[in-house]
């Protein structure tokens, strides 16, 4: 677990797929926020070692009451634009908002890492942030780049056990 002080991160907001701008560091104040970092969709289709983020997203929608039950707040991020994340949140009937990253401003606070393909950024791998605020922003990059709901969960009662 990491400990970042609020002072050195900027009110980071981001558009989301439901129109609206988030700001998911804010949120920390009050509760838990997932932050499910991806590389993009459809890049699984054009890259192997990026396969997996579909079935990881329909994963944690099919859980989401489990997830609300501890308080957490949900987003998944890329860096694509909202556009295309809008379109795969309503294909997969995602009940969880979309973050775009286009400027890459969460990597430069978690370090999931950027890799350029053509002339785009993309996060490198997937991965899940737990992240809360109790004074300062207390965070956790899971190890596994598709967690089990079991070590989400535990993330968020790890962060939220912080005082």
């Amino acid at each position: 677990m990491r400990v970042l002080s609020p002072a050195h991160i900027n009110d980071i907001a981001l558009p989301s797929s439901a129109s609206k701008t988030r700001r998911p560091l804010q949120e920390a104040i009050t509760r838990p926020v997932v932050l499910l970092f991806h590389p993009g969709v459809g890049m699984g289709l054009l890259f192997r070692e990026l396969r997996g983020c579909t079935s990881q997203m329909c994963t944690v929608n099919d859980h989401l009451r489990e997830l609300h039950d501890f308080g957490a707040t949900i987003y998944g991020v890329s860096t694509l634009p909202v556009e295309p994340n809008s379109r795969f949140s309503t294909e997969h009937d995602l009940s969880f908002e979309l973050l775009s990253d286009t400027t890459g401003a969460l990597d430069d606070v978690f370090s999931i890492g950027k890799k350029r393909y053509g002339d785009k950024d993309f996060y490198e791998r997937a991965a899940v942030v737990v992240c809360a605020t109790h004074g300062d922003i207390v965070f956790s990059v899971l190890p596994d780049s598709d967690p089990s709901m079991e070590s989400i969960i535990k993330g968020i009662r790890q962060v939220s056990a912080v005082q």
